[in-house]
């Protein structure tokens, strides 16, 4: 008895020795859900408190979400870059002195670029340092420019192992890619039942994008059983938290007919009650689906007021839509330099589609000296993936209009970046280009 309670004397007096974990390892802990639940806004806030403490990392911290419009941060990398530059050299100090935090943060810093030219070379020793030391976001940025092929040649195999280890420590981030991986059989042996359970998990501890794969699988019932109704929560829970995909991949869900009419009425229900409720997500999402009669007949001129609601509240996704409807006049008069004024603001947010809708707006418009303008936003839009303004830029200079001159050579590589997206017309082009030459 007297050995049992002196063992739980000298365990209290070590936790209370033990220092409270700091505003930053609280912030860090709600962004990547190691400690249970994502909660952006709550790490916003700590992120601000550590920060307003003068601690360097917190700063630099801020300034990687700000260069990448991240954790309710807007995108902004010239102010990101004022932010990091004073606290850099502290950084740097710290990293060289071992701190795994301090690693990790220079590391991701070097590796997007904030302030400078992205130096993936300059990044990776000290991600390995600090993924050695075990940090859950070392090991994530680790594991993805393994996978990618900016730590050598790419090895899928090996990235697979790194985000298992961050998965195993609670990233929740990690176990979505570690779900998606073994959904796909990308480096490790293909099993469905154990991808499901990561991705289950990281979408319990609040990631939208896992959320948003899982009911994709779902509502589509590949490589898992369809289960719509489990598709549709995740889909909503996703748009609540602001994930702009998930709003796409719902709607197309429906309009596909993977969606029962009955169950989409459901969900555009839910969609209101959280809209009145003062969700801005959910107000773009249910004015869409009121405007294209989604879940219900068409209600435009409902529909329009929630997209005007949510535009001006500051929704990326109820600005891009908004923009849309007003440029093709759906539920609305036409505006179309109403419709760029909105796409201005969606692009300047980050949203990859809209860079899309902006230039080609611009191109169609024939708005005075804004070919450059549109250009570079078709250019930005394909390289973050959107497809469609990658094959449109390959059409333009293959055929030469809209001012563009005619050039084979960047033709080519716009063909070529659409045939890496995917696109089957981008890969046809390509063949019949190499047979001719032949």
């Amino acid at each position: 008895m007297r050995r049992a309670a002196l063992l739980v004397t000298v365990l209290v007096f070590l936790l209370a020795a033990a220092p409270p974990p700091s505003f930053l390892d609280q912030a860090e802990a709600l962004y990547t859900g190691t400690q249970g639940r994502i909660d952006l806004q709550q790490a916003h806030a700590l992120y601000e408190k550590a920060a307003a403490g003068g601690d360097p990392l917190a700063i630099l911290r801020i300034a990687i979400h700000r260069h990448l419009g991240k954790c309710g941060y807007a995108k902004d990398p010239a102010r990101a870059a004022a932010q990091a530059r004073p606290v850099m050299a502290a950084v740097l100090q710290r990293a060289q002195a071992g701190d795994a935090r301090a690693q990790t943060f220079l590391g991701t810093a070097l590796l997007v670029g904030v302030g400078a030219e992205a130096r993936p070379e300059a990044a990776l020793p000290w991600l390995q340092k600090a993924a050695g030391a075990g940090e859950v976001w070392a090991l994530h940025n680790l594991a993805w420019m393994t996978d990618t092929g900016l730590a050598g040649p790419a090895d899928p195999a090996k990235a697979a192992a790194l985000y298992r280890r961050g998965a195993d420590a609670g990233n929740a981030a990690s176990m979505y890619d570690l779900g998606t991986a073994l959904m796909l059989g990308d480096g490790v042996k293909k099993d469905a039942a154990e991808g499901q359970r990561w991705l289950a998990e990281s979408a319990r501890r609040g990631h939208p994008m896992a959320m948003r794969y899982l009911a994709n699988l779902l509502a589509a019932g590949e490589l898992l059983p369809k289960d719509t109704r489990e598709a549709l929560r995740l889909y909503e829970e996703a748009i609540l938290l602001g994930d702009r995909q998930a709003n796409d991949d719902r709607g197309e869900a429906i309009d596909e007919g993977w969606i029962p009419p009955a169950q989409a009425e459901v969900s555009l229900n839910r969609l209101l009650h959280a809209a009145q409720g003062g969700n801005l997500e959910a107000m773009a999402a249910a004015g869409a689906d009121l405007v294209d009669g989604r879940g219900t007949e068409s209600k435009p001129v409902e529909g329009i007021a929630w997209l005007r609601k949510a535009a001006t509240g500051g929704s990326v996704i109820g600005q891009r839509m908004l923009g849309w409807a007003l440029y093709h006049g759906l539920g609305v008069s036409k505006d179309r330099v109403q419709a760029i004024d909105w796409w201005r603001k969606s692009a300047a947010a980050g949203d990859v589609p809209s860079l899309h809708h902006l230039g080609r707006g611009l191109l169609e418009t024939g708005a005075p000296g804004a070919g450059r303008e549109a250009i570079g936003d078709l250019e930005a839009a394909a390289k973050g993936g959107f497809t469609e303004a990658a094959m449109l830029l390959a059409d333009m200079y293959d055929r030469g209009y809209w001012g563009v001159a005619k050039d084979p050579r960047q033709a080519r590589a716009w063909y070529e970046l659409a045939a890496q997206q995917g696109n089957t017309e981008a890969k046809g082009w390509l063949r019949f280009q190499g047979a001719s030459r032949e």
